[in-house]
C-alpha cells in the first residue's frame, strides 16, 4: 500500500469535517529522540495539533499497539491506524 503524498490529508480532528483545511503531511517523520517514526504525520496550519497516520501491514499485538500509542500520547500527537481489510 503506497502511503500518501505529502499534502494531501485535508483536515485534522476537531475541525467538524465539513470543510477543507490546509493541513500539512510529511512521510516518515520521526521523533527528535528517535523514539518513534510516524507513517504520515499530518501538521495544522497553525503547528499545534499534528496527527501520526500508520498503514500496519504487518502482524502486530495489543501491547505494541498499546506501547505506540502511549509514545504519541507522551508527545502530543494523536493516531490514526489503518490495516487493509480491517481485520486482525
Amino acid at each position: 500500500m503506497p502511503l500518501p503524498e505529502p499534502g494531501l490529508l485535508p483536515c485534522l480532528p476537531g475541525t467538524g469535517g465539513r470543510r477543507r483545511c490546509s493541513a500539512s503531511s510529511q512521510n516518515a517523520v520521526p521523533a527528535a529522540d528517535g523514539s518513534w517514526r510516524a507513517d504520515v504525520m499530518a501538521t495544522s496550519p497553525d503547528s499545534e495539533q499534528r496527527m501520526a497516520w500508520e498503514a500496519q501491514l504487518s502482524p502486530i499485538t495489543v501491547e505494541d499497539i498499546t506501547a505506540r500509542t502511549d509514545r504519541y500520547t507522551a508527545e502530543g500527537v494523536a493516531e490514526c491506524r489503518a490495516r487493509p481489510g480491517g481485520g486482525r
